[in-house]
């Protein structure tokens, strides 16, 4: 964790992945497992829980796992990191016949860890590849499983918000989605998704209340990454600079955008600019092209590098900047709230466009 003014704050920069970005490509699934990734070692030595619920209706082609010898800790660490990254590096997986040799390993995990982490997230990598089925129950009981496994951690509660969303359990998906804001608030999305989901579940008045947070920690982030003094300083120094600059990677509207693209063209800080430039290629917008040809023969470094790695990224699949999924009524009154006054000594970034 870096802690930063703005939050604490999960660096990006070099895993280069978003939680739950909807301006990825990927399927949903495929986002909530890099949001909960897996905890490195073996941290807990907790008792069992209860084993991890199965299907509610099993696959009649599924082969029975017979009776495997037992496995150590470290390798069902392993065996869980293995699968990680097949599902990351193919996302159709799950509707393939891998998909019986993934969940006789991942149920083993889940039964057989003594770590809850490693329990928590093969019941995690279960869910979504239920969901990967369109098995939303099945995926559904599995974060849950997850969430109970690990409380103090949002991931679980995002995908299961999501996925009791997409059975239209709205008034569930928004409890679920409260208590991953709660747990991280410095995640911008975790409040834009929570207002959708109170709006699509009657509540409009509370979903107007998320919108209004999300805008105003966004303003203070993009506030924090840009500002200056009368005499030319920042106001704040370079690591919550880079912590300000990590936590926008979830708002790709066009307003962040022009922050992003003046922070790059002006901090004159490398390791600024790098995670500014890394953020540019999580979020792939198009927009943000000249900026990196620009900045490209120029950059040394791991700024040459981030940048080159950014273009690659908006190049393999450019996105166009998004308003957030509200009704337009609601997004008229969230945007009728006042925001609080930047410092009286501060200047504003440039307003020109990317």
């Amino acid at each position: 964790m870096t802690q930063t003014t703005c939050g604490n704050l999960t660096p990006v920069r070099s895993a280069r992945y978003r939680p739950l970005g909807r301006f990825l490509s990927k399927p949903r699934f495929l986002a909530v497992l890099t949001a909960f990734g897996l905890s490195s070692g073996c941290e807990s030595e907790r008792s069992k829980p209860t084993p991890s619920p199965a299907s509610a209706e099993a696959d009649a082609a599924d082969p029975g796992p017979g009776a495997p010898a037992p496995m150590t800790e470290d390798a069902l660490a392993e065996r869980t990191e293995l699968w990680r990254t097949r599902i990351t590096e193919d996302p159709t997986l799950a509707n393939t016949a891998r998909f019986f040799e993934a969940k006789t390993d991942l149920m083993r995990v889940s039964n057989e860890a003594k770590d809850v982490h490693l329990r928590a997230n093969a019941s995690l990598m279960l869910g979504l590849l239920y969901e990967g089925r369109k098995d939303v129950k099945a995926a559904i009981a599995q974060y849950e499983h997850a969430a109970k496994l690990v409380p103090d951690d949002a991931g679980p509660y995002m995908a299961l918000a999501l996925a009791r969303a997409s059975n239209e359990q709205f008034e569930e998906a928004a409890q679920a989605q409260k208590t991953a804001t709660t747990l991280d608030p410095d995640n911008l999305e975790n409040w834009l998704v929570l207002g959708e989901l109170l709006v699509k579940s009657g509540d409009e008045k509370a979903g107007i209340a998320a919108y209004v947070d999300y805008e105003r920690r966004r303003k203070g982030l993009i506030d924090g990454l840009t500002l200056k003094n009368k005499g030319g300083a920042y106001l704040v120094d370079t690591q919550e600079r880079i912590g300000c600059a990590e936590a926008l990677a979830s708002a790709t509207d066009q307003g962040t955008a022009i922050a992003l693209t003046y922070a790059l063209k002006s901090d004159p800080e490398p390791d600024v600019q790098a995670t500014v430039a890394s953020v540019m290629g999580i979020q792939r917008l198009a927009v943000y092209k000249p900026a990196l040809e620009g900045a490209l023969p120029k950059a040394t470094g791991e700024v040459k590098e981030a940048v080159a790695w950014a273009l690659s990224e908006i190049d393999r699949d450019p996105v166009t900047p998004k308003a957030p999924e509200l009704p337009p009524k609601v997004v008229e009154a969230a945007a009728a709230a006042k925001d609080p006054q930047a410092p009286g000594d501060a200047e504003p970034a440039s307003s020109s466009t990317p």
